[in-house]
């Protein structure tokens, strides 16, 4: 057996001895903010703690899909408790919840977004962190002075949360929640966007497969069917099919993802000519009066030698695809040959011998 492979089933038996005895395991009620940060600085994204390490002794379930919000209306928070508390979930559990976990051991590499509880006098005004077994919130500061940023309920990054969840105790923390894609920070070039987006997105990926690994290491590869294993579903598909005034039946209450309305593409693919920072919104396309009109003659042919695009700025503007590895052509600056410089000193000689005679003739 490989080092790897031994060191990762180290990590599955101490994930399901926590799984087992879900005592000290947590739910984070939280939401994840967009990627936009009001620091934002110039530089590379990458060294503005857009990624962050698992503190030890915590082993994290994601529960999240990568341009999806997260729906925890309808109180579901009581029905969600219940089902981590089994260790069981994971095999038993919401088949939505299944398919997005995400499974991370201490140390691993995790996106850090900003995160928030809810905002006060609205439905979600109690999201908090609770003790998976007894339901009650956990010991935790939301009004921490030294945590607050713009809003008092929007006050934490990923990586403060889960410093401050840490202490003596091993434990899961369970972290169902939106991930959403944002919007580009207007300084960011697009090549930067996506190198975030691709990394979040192996990361989701890798650590998905991280999680069906253990469950495979745990009920074995040949999937035994629940009943033979007499484990019922649970969490909110254990509770049937919700019944309408009308008599019919209603799946809406078992959903848990839907789309994220707003933010800009996963993949950022143009640019303006003139302003790599500024990128394309729609697609980059010729006019139709262009495509329309073939063969092109005179002015109308160079008019539509370029591609247009709406921009982040909402104006129309000329766009090119983003260069592969950041290479972006210069523009030429028109040398002077040495040819040309003489020429110009001959006739910078001529004008002074001309103004010469002109003086001379004057004086006589």
């Amino acid at each position: 057996m490989e080092e790897e492979e031994f060191q990762e089933i180290q990590k599955f038996q101490e994930f399901n001895e926590l799984l087992e005895n879900p005592s000290n395991n947590i739910l984070v009620d939280i939401h994840s903010c967009p990627i936009e940060r009001g620091d934002v600085a110039t530089h590379h994204p990458a060294h503005d703690g857009y990624f962050t390490q698992v503190p030890r002794g915590i082993y994290v379930v994601l529960i999240s899909d990568f341009g999806q919000d997260k729906v925890g209306e309808n109180n579901v928070q009581d029905l969600d408790m219940n089902m981590y508390a089994d260790p069981n979930w994971v095999l038993g559990g919401d088949s939505e919840i299944i398919k997005a976990a995400q499974l991370y051991f201490p140390l691993d590499k995790i996106f850090n977004p900003l995160m928030m509880f809810g905002i006060p006098g609205e439905y979600d005004e109690n999201y908090d962190i609770f003790n998976v077994k007894t339901g009650k919130a956990a010991s935790f500061n939301k009004s921490d002075k030294s945590l607050q940023g713009k809003w008092d309920h929007m006050t934490y990054s990923r990586r403060v949360l889960l410093g401050k969840i840490r202490d003596n105790e091993q434990k899961i923390v369970y972290i169902p929640t939106c991930d959403p894609t944002g919007k580009k920070p207007h300084t960011w070039l697009g090549e930067w966007w996506n190198e975030i987006s691709n990394e979040r997105l192996f990361l989701q990926k890798q650590h998905r497969n991280k999680f069906k690994n253990f469950v495979n290491w745990k009920f074995g590869e040949e999937r035994i069917s629940l009943r033979n294993l007499n484990i019922g579903t649970m969490g909110r598909d254990g509770e049937g099919l919700h019944q309408r005034m009308d008599g019919k039946n209603d799946w809406e209450f078992h959903k848990h993802f839907m789309k994220s309305v707003s933010g800009t593409p996963v993949e950022i693919t143009h640019e303006s000519i003139s302003d790599p920072r500024n990128t394309c919104e729609g697609p980059c396309e010729y006019k139709k009066s262009c495509t329309n009109n073939i063969p092109l003659v005179g002015a109308i042919a160079k008019f539509c030698q370029n591609k247009y695009c709406k921009l982040e700025d909402k104006t129309i503007g000329i766009c090119q695809p983003i260069p592969i590895g950041g290479k972006r052509k210069k523009k030429k600056k028109r040398r002077k040959t040495r040819k040309r410089r003489r020429r110009k000193k001959k006739r910078s000689r001529k004008k002074r011998k001309k103004k010469k005679r002109t003086k001379e003739k004057g004086r006589k």
